[in-house]
């Protein structure tokens, strides 16, 4: 800690100089975890290798960091916005969930100590769907694509995978998801994720190095949910989710909702009660009313539901017993 290479630095670009180093042009925040300490006043946190795009959540603050491994591993970290800083992410004695070094020179603790942060996700280096060589972080989504609401979205650069991983899940390891199949591109080619960005309106942009800019969006159509329960066993009284009266898809009454449409339940009657029986595969369901689950089957009220492209979900009881379903989730509950 008493250099800043492999280090995140945290410092006042706008703040005075420094009282005991008048040749700095900034100032460094008195809740810097080494100020008065060992250690260089500038670093937030440390045991980085080479860290590469960082980002914050815009919705809760939370600060993601991918870190491009040595020979073997590539590492995204995640660190909660309430933190006091002074992580250590491990290297070089770890290098993502593996022992890289423990010779312990220096003072270093030994591989797997406690005092070591883990990484939410690794991966290894080879060219599969699920492997690369070089981390490109990315950001948490919050744009207009409801499939992709909450989920972290990153790459590597030397494969062009991109992945996306919730920060949400049970355990948010398991919930990387591989996007190209997805994700084509209408013109260009990516040739090596250097980057993603976001614009003023939260939408998500990638940058190839290649010299190509790429903007993620859906050619799927808003389907609004119009039954309701006045009535039983009639088309368009919200019984059936296969029944086209049921739905009002792009504006036009009366159309079944295709797969990957964004389907939003929209306020109405006090309750409204859907049967999900059969296989249904959407891109997106957003409840702008509600919800409750009971036993096959699920009474809208409040809250947030997500069903991924090609992901079917059964309700067999109620949230907390579908554990199991990771593409199933309740906002800020977990998977």
């Amino acid at each position: 800690t008493n250099q800043p290479l492999g280090k995140m630095l945290r410092i006042d670009i706008d703040g005075d100089d420094f009282p005991s180093d008048p040749n700095l042009n900034y100032a460094i925040p008195s809740t810097n975890p080494f100020v008065g300490e060992t250690g260089d006043d500038e670093i937030w946190a440390y045991g980085l290798r080479n860290p590469w795009r960082n980002s914050f959540d815009r919705e809760t603050g939370d600060f993601w960091i991918a870190d491009v491994g040595q020979n073997a591993r590539e590492e995204i970290n995640v660190q909660a916005r309430q933190s006091p800083g002074g992580e250590n992410y491990g290297w070089r004695v770890m290098e993502g969930t593996r022992c890289f070094d423990d010779s312990m020179t220096g003072g270093n603790v030994g591989c797997f100590d406690p005092s070591l942060v883990p990484p939410v996700y690794d991966y290894l280096h080879n060219s599969g769907s699920f492997g690369g060589f070089s981390v490109t972080g990315g950001y948490v989504y919050r744009g207009s694509i409801a499939q992709y609401e909450g989920l972290y979205f990153f790459g590597d650069f030397s494969t062009n995978n991109i992945w996306t991983l919730d920060p949400l899940a049970k355990n948010p390891a398991d919930s990387v998801v591989f996007r190209n199949p997805e994700l084509p591109v209408n013109a260009g080619s990516i040739s090596g994720i250097a980057s993603f960005a976001e614009n003023a309106d939260d939408e998500l942009y990638l940058i190839s190095y290649g010299g190509n800019i790429f903007e993620f969006s859906s050619t799927a159509a808003r389907a609004e949910w119009n039954g309701d329960d006045t009535s039983a066993g009639t088309p368009g009284d919200g019984m059936s989710w296969s029944q086209a009266e049921n739905w009002t898809r792009a504006g036009v009454p009366d159309q079944l909702f295709q797969e990957k449409d964004e389907l939003v339940f929209v306020p109405g009657s006090s309750t409204t009660t859907l049967g999900l029986g059969g296989d249904r595969r959407v891109g997106g369901v957003r409840f702008e009313t509600g919800y409750t689950l009971n036993r096959d089957s699920l009474t809208v009220l409040s809250g947030n539901i997500r069903v991924s492209p090609g992901e079917t979900a059964t309700i067999n009881s109620d949230l907390l017993g579908e554990t199991a379903n990771a593409s199933l989730r309740k906002r800020d509950q977990g998977t």
